[in-house]
């Protein structure tokens, strides 16, 4: 098997650590909100994975998908943030931008890309949004550095992985409806960073786990 098909089913099953890993937690401790959100927000990817995977193999295109996957997606993430920050100005502020994220992913079906494009424009958009939620985060606790043990601070941890996985891809997101006009092999290596991405991402979610708070 090469290299690419490896990387594409360890991104597709790598999920399975965070979901398993919160599960596992849950059976000792139901009552962690922080765990809980990463439980169902692992259920939710699951599904994905496994609705584009069926749809893959059967020869079906499954780009519409996307045009559902990534509002809920930044929907999800963001209200996982509203228990990290202090202020009400902020947790209004997110609660606002995803429903302004919804309507921006509603537009960009009806007059720029259609159910069957690759939604390069809302993914652009979620990348944006998160990384300056993961910004935020840091600039939060640096404020008060000495008052927090960053390594133990699960949303700091989340924080790096949501800076370091969505800052990577949207390089590859807003080039990659170009890149298909381009050799087969370039779709194909962007695909991989993504995979790759994406690996990182489910791993850093079972730290975030593991520096959840347990009481």
């Amino acid at each position: 098997m090469e290299l690419y098909s490896i990387i594409k089913y360890i991104s597709i099953v790598s999920i399975l650590l965070p979901l398993f890993y919160s599960l596992y937690l849950l059976l000792q401790v139901s009552k962690r909100k922080l765990i809980w959100q990463i439980f169902w927000f692992s259920i939710f990817i699951a599904v994905v994975e496994v609705a584009g995977w069926v749809s893959s193999y059967h020869s079906i295109n499954n780009l519409w998908m996307a045009h559902i996957y990534i509002p809920l997606e930044y929907a999800i993430l963001s209200f996982i943030y509203l228990k990290a920050f202090n202020s009400k100005i902020v947790n209004k502020l997110i609660i606002a931008s995803v429903l302004l994220f919804i309507l921006f992913c509603a537009a960009d079906i009806v007059y720029l890309e259609s159910l069957n494009v690759y939604n390069s424009y809302p993914r652009v958009i979620e990348s944006l949004l998160m990384v300056s939620l993961g910004l935020l985060y840091f600039y939060q606790v640096f404020k008060d550095a000495g008052k927090t043990d960053l390594l133990a601070d699960p949303y700091f941890m989340l924080s790096v992985a949501v800076i370091i996985n969505f800052a990577g891809s949207s390089v590859i997101n807003s080039l990659f409806n170009v890149m298909l006009s381009y050799s087969r092999e370039y779709t194909r290596l962007s695909i991989m960073v993504l995979n790759l991405l994406n690996i990182f991402f489910n791993v850093m979610l079972v730290l975030v786990l593991r520096r959840a708070p347990r009481n």
